[in-house]
């Protein structure tokens, strides 16, 4: 770009600093937080071309994935207000276990039955389905972006025509890499003429369409779902053995159901509860015993090796008092917890202290995921049509639903004749602190170099 202009050394810096090169843009700005890309998109035209670039977004979701371990993500908790009774999400660091921000479900969603089933790539699933409320809408959300899409209606709703009644409903939600596609499992437990049967289907974000297939004959007891290596997992009861608990296992590449033993234990089995999660990028298993005041729980982690699976107990731990269940695992082996009245608690058990971490809801509404952000599209393919990221409106039946507040335009506009930041206003810098660049915005930036270019002009 400036081989071909006989310019001075201090020139050519000059037009360096105006003209920086477009893969040091592209390096720096995939690094950024997702809710401050929203924000720079107005800061030139070319900018708010490349953030809604779908290669760009790739880029950014590749980083933000390499920093996950890094404290680039968070723990979504959901719970229910006492004052409003509506969901309300709030965002916890993963390294300091504070709280980030919170915001309520959109109304659009109908919240007073909202439950997460899962988070990946920055895309959550929330369902509405519970036995008083079958068959009702399902939606994918971005919350970083503000953007959400109801799913299609599913094949397995209108069950009563065939004397069937429904005594369960549970979804999994993941992504396989292999096909760049999202897909969500739904798992639906009947009573056909007073005999327990079971049905599952599949919906494929890339087809935009539902499929039944094979079901297993497993009663989900405990619907929260763990995505890992691209398989879906719950705790469910059956496998031979009647009242035996298994982790049932959905591989995405194949599509089909299997059945894992659960690890022995010697805990009385009337007693005892299960609680699937993630511990140090593994599946992990709680089993704890709910009758007593006092509670132990220990945690199993499973190992494949040689097409074997394989349990191995990593700690017990415990005694503690006045607590309700277990909800996840933190970065380091603690424990999040539900204590009485909805309050949600992290367990340190290198020091055995219970950190308040500030969050109250309804009790046994309170779940916990872990969550990154991202500008992953909820679109069908891979293009990003020209209202991604754009503005509001809101529509049903397998549309695109947005709700970004235009502030953030608002927000990034100059008091200049043009009203926006051109390239040449914004001060590019290396290896930027995420938790820091969020409080840098583009007009700050822009006002910054403005002044330090008329204080270098006087002298």
């Amino acid at each position: 770009m400036l081989h071909n202009l006989n310019l001075s050394s201090k020139q050519e810096k000059a037009a360096m600093a105006i003209d920086p090169p477009e893969d040091l843009v592209i390096n720096i700005l995939s690094r950024l937080p997702a809710k401050s890309l929203i924000r720079f998109r107005s800061v030139s035209k070319s900018w708010d071309s490349l953030i809604r670039n779908p290669g760009f977004i790739s880029a950014h979701l590749s980083h933000q994935n390499s920093i996950r371990d890094k404290g680039g993500s968070y723990f979504l908790v959901k719970h229910r207000s006492y004052l409003t009774h509506t969901d309300v999400i709030s965002l916890l660091s993963s390294r300091t276990y504070n709280v980030v921000s919170s915001f309520e479900v959109p109304t659009e969603m109908g919240s007073k039955f909202v439950k997460i089933v899962g988070s990946c790539n920055g895309l959550l699933c929330v369902s509405h389905d519970s036995i008083s409320n079958f068959g009702s809408s399902i939606f994918l959300w971005n919350p970083a972006i503000r953007r959400f899409r109801v799913l299609p209606k599913c094949n397995i709703y209108n069950v009563n025509l065939a004397g069937e009644k429904v005594h369960g409903v549970a979804h999994g939600f993941g992504y396989y890499a292999v096909s760049n596609d999202y897909k969500l499992v739904r798992i639906v437990y009947l009573y056909c003429f007073d005999r327990p049967c079971f049905r599952a289907e599949i919906y494929s974000l890339r087809m935009d369409s539902w499929k039944e297939i094979d079901a297993v004959d497993c009663r989900i007891y405990e619907s929260s779902c763990i995505a890992i290596n691209g398989g879906l997992h719950w705790v469910a009861h059956g496998g031979g053995v009647k009242g035996r608990e298994v982790i049932m296992s959905f591989e995405m590449h194949d599509e089909v159901f299997r059945k894992i033993a659960v690890p022995d234990y010697n805990v009385v089995r009337n007693e005892i509860c299960m609680k699937l999660t993630v511990f140090q990028e593994s599946l992990c298993l709680i089993i704890y015993s709910y009758g007593r005041r006092e509670k132990w729980f220990d945690l199993w982690v499973m190992i494949e090796q040689d097409a074997q699976v394989f349990w191995d107990k990593r700690q017990t731990t415990g005694p503690i008092f006045g607590v309700e269940r277990p909800l996840h695992c933190g970065m380091h082996g603690e424990i999040f917890l539900e204590k009485g009245k909805g309050k949600l608690v992290l367990y340190d058990p290198g020091n055995k202290e219970i950190k308040d971490l500030s969050i109250h809801g309804i009790l046994y509404t309170l779940d916990v995921h872990i969550h990154m952000e991202s500008l992953v599209s909820i679109n069908l393919s891979n293009d990003v049509d020209d209202d991604y990221l754009g503005r509001d409106f809101v529509t049903e039946g397998g549309l695109l639903v947005d709700e970004l507040q235009t502030q953030y335009d608002n927000d990034c506009r100059l008091d200049n004749k043009d009203g926006i930041v051109s390239l040449a206003d914004v001060s590019l810098f290396q290896e930027p602190d995420c938790e820091e660049v969020v409080t840098v915005s583009p007009i700050q930036m822009a006002r910054s170099k403005r002044k330090t270019t008329e204080e270098e002009g006087k002298t």
